[in-house]
């Protein structure tokens, strides 16, 4: 995925949760920084969640 494309992805997931997923810093002498919000870091939390739920499942049905 290309780096416009995943920022581009960022502004999406922002815009469908109602606030922002990810908070920026430009760079300078120590380079920029990137980190998930409270609200990414919740929403990442119910992903990985859900990625474990829909693991069972499919070891269990065996799809």
């Amino acid at each position: 995925m290309s780096y416009s494309h995943a920022w581009s992805q960022i502004r999406e997931m922002s815009y469908a949760a109602g606030g922002k997923v990810v908070d920026t810093s430009r760079g300078g002498v120590t380079g920029g920084s990137s980190r998930l919000t409270p609200l990414g870091e919740r929403l990442l939390e119910k992903f990985e969640k859900e990625m474990e739920r829909l693991g069972r499942h499919l070891a269990e049905t065996g799809d």
